[in-house]
C-alpha cells in the first residue's frame, strides 16, 4: 500500500468518531451490483439482494439473493443463488460481535438444480461510529461436487442512522465475487 493511502486511512478513522457494538445492526436490507470473476470464464456482471431480520438480542434471520447471466462458450446461463438463515451473535468487547450463522442453500445453473445448506463463523468490528468491517469464513455443501470453503469480508460506511454503501468480496476456489451495495439499517 503506498503510503499516502495508509495516511489518508488512519486519518479518516481517528476523524471519524467514537464506535461501539451498538452501531452494528441486525435489522437492514441491500441491493448490490456484483462483479464475477469465475476461473476459465470472461468476468460477468450481476444482482443481489440481501437482508437480515434481529429476532431479539443475540439472534436474527438472513436471506441472501444472487442472479447473474454467465456466457459459457455459446451458451447464456441464467445462474441464481438463495440462502435463508439463522445467526447468533455475541458481543466480545466493546467494538466486535462474533457470530455463527447456518443457512439453507439453493443453486440453479441453467437445467441444474442444487440444494443443501451453509454454516458460516464471523466478527463484525465497529471501528468507527461510521465504518464497520465484517470477516465471516464459512463451509457450504450443495450436493453433487459443489461443496467448499469460502471467505466474505466487507466494508460498510454509513452517512446518516439508516443509510449505508457496502464494499463486499465473496472468496471461493474458483469463483470471486466482488460488489457494492446501497444499505438501509433500522
Amino acid at each position: 500500500m503506498k503510503p499516502i493511502y495508509g495516511i489518508l486511512l488512519t486519518a479518516g478513522l481517528l476523524l471519524a468518531g467514537p464506535a461501539s457494538a451498538d452501531d452494528i445492526s441486525y435489522t437492514y436490507v441491500e441491493g448490490d451490483f456484483l462483479h464475477i470473476d469465475a476461473d476459465g470464464l470472461d468476468s460477468e456482471q450481476g444482482i443481489g439482494l440481501q437482508g437480515s431480520l434481529s429476532l431479539g438480542d443475540h439472534f436474527y434471520l438472513t436471506a441472501d439473493y444472487a442472479q447473474a447471466d454467465i456466457d459459457l462458450a455459446s451458451l447464456d446461463v441464467d445462474i441464481e443463488s438463495l440462502d435463508l438463515g439463522l445467526g447468533f451473535h455475541l458481543g466480545l468487547g466493546d467494538l466486535v460481535h462474533g457470530l455463527v450463522e447456518v443457512a439453507y442453500a439453493s443453486t440453479e445453473a441453467g437445467n441444474a438444480d442444487e440444494d443443501g445448506y451453509s454454516v458460516n463463523v464471523g466478527l463484525r468490528f465497529a471501528a468507527t461510529e461510521n465504518i464497520e468491517l465484517g470477516a465471516k469464513l464459512g463451509y457450504a455443501d450443495l450436493g453433487d461436487n459443489i461443496d467448499g470453503g469460502f471467505g466474505r469480508f466487507n466494508l460498510l460506511y454509513k452517512f446518516g442512522r439508516i443509510w449505508g454503501v457496502n464494499f463486499l468480496a465473496d472468496l471461493e476456489d474458483d469463483v470471486k465475487i466482488y460488489g457494492v451495495g446501497l444499505r438501509a439499517s433500522f
